[in-house]
C-alpha cells in the first residue's frame, strides 16, 4: 500500500510542469522513501521484540487485542 502511494507521488511529480514544484515534490518523495527504508529495518526489530513480549505477557497481549478490536468496532 505504501509502495503504491509512493509510486503515485512519483508519477504526480513527473507530470508537474512547474520546475520548482516538480523539484520540491521530487525531493520530498525521495526523503519519504529514505525514511521508509530506514523504518523497514526498525520494523523487523520491533516485530521480533513484540513477538517476545506476546510470549512473556500473553494475558496483557490478549486484553490489549480485545480492547483494540472493540475500539475498531466503534470506529475509534
Amino acid at each position: 500500500m505504501i509502495n503504491k502511494t509512493v509510486a503515485e507521488l512519483e508519477a504526480a511529480a513527473a507530470s508537474l510542469t512547474d520546475p520548482k514544484n516538480k523539484a520540491e515534490l521530487t525531493a520530498l518523495v525521495a526523503r519519504l522513501k529514505s525514511e521508509l527504508n530506514e523504518l523497514q529495518g526498525k520494523h523487523e526489530s520491533l516485530r521480533v521484540s513484540l513477538k517476545g513480549f506476546e510470549t512473556t505477557h500473553p494475558q496483557l497481549t490478549e486484553a490489549v487485542n480485545e480492547l483494540a478490536g472493540f475500539l475498531a468496532k466503534l470506529g475509534i
